[in-house]
C-alpha cells in the first residue's frame, strides 16, 4: 500500500514539474521569427480616408478585422497584382478564410478604377476581399504614408511598389512581405494572430 501511494506521488510530482517546465519554457522561449520585415517604429494608418462602393467614405480603422492586409495595384495591372492578389487569395482559403484576417486593395488609379470597379475586382478573387478607391489627393496621401511609390507610365500602366503591409488591431502597419514572401503569410498569419495586439 504505501508502495503504491510512493508510486502515485512520484508520478503526480513528475507531471507537475513536466507542466511547470513546459510553462516555463513557453515563457521564456524567444518570439517566433517571421518572414516578413517588421517595422521598429510602426505608423497608425487608421485615419486614412478612402472610399469603398458598398460602405462610401471609410478609414481604416472601420473595418472589424483584427488584422488587415493591404496591397496598392491597379485593375488593369498585367501581371504582379493579379499574381499578388491570386496568391494572397489562396493563403486566405488555405487557414480557412478566417474572419480575423481581412485583405484590403487600394488603387494606384484613381482615375479609372472608381469604387465600384475597384471592389469588383479585388472581390473577383475572392469574395471577401475589398477594394478601396478615392481621389488623387485621397490616394496620393494613403501611398505616402504606407511608403508606397507608384508613377503613371507608358500605355496607362503604373510603376508601383508591390508589397503587402499588415495591420494590426491598432492599425498599425507592423510587417510588410514582399513578392517573394507572399506565400509564407500562411505559415506567420496564425503566429502574429496569436501575438498581444494583433
Amino acid at each position: 500500500m504505501k508502495r503504491t501511494w510512493l508510486y502515485a506521488l512520484t508520478a503526480a510530482g513528475l507531471i507537475a514539474a513536466g507542466t511547470a517546465a513546459f510553462s516555463l519554457g513557453r515563457i521564456l522561449s524567444p518570439r517566433p521569427e517571421f518572414y516578413g520585415t517588421e517595422l521598429q517604429n510602426p505608423p497608425e494608418l487608421g485615419a486614412i480616408i478612402l472610399q469603398n462602393v458598398n460602405r462610401g467614405q471609410v478609414t481604416l480603422a472601420d473595418f472589424e478585422a483584427p488584422m488587415l492586409l493591404v496591397f496598392f495595384g491597379y485593375t488593369r495591372c498585367p501581371d504582379v497584382c493579379p499574381l499578388t492578389l491570386a496568391r494572397v487569395a489562396k493563403v486566405y482559403r488555405d487557414l480557412g478564410e478566417p474572419e480575423e484576417v481581412q485583405l484590403v486593395m487600394v488603387t494606384v488609379d484613381p482615375a479609372r478604377d472608381t469604387p465600384a470597379v475597384v471592389q469588383d475586382y479585388a472581390s473577383s478573387f475572392h469574395p471577401d476581399f475589398l477594394g478601396l478607391s478615392g481621389d488623387q489627393s485621397e490616394i496620393a496621401a494613403a501611398a505616402r504614408t504606407f511608403f508606397v511609390g507608384y508613377q503613371q507610365a507608358a500605355d496607362n500602366l503604373f510603376r508601383h511598389t508591390d508589397m503587402i503591409a499588415v495591420l494590426d488591431a491598432r492599425r498599425l502597419m507592423r510587417y510588410v512581405y514582399g513578392q517573394d514572401r507572399i506565400v509564407r503569410l500562411a505559415q506567420d498569419i496564425p503566429a502574429l494572430l496569436a501575438q498581444r495586439g494583433f
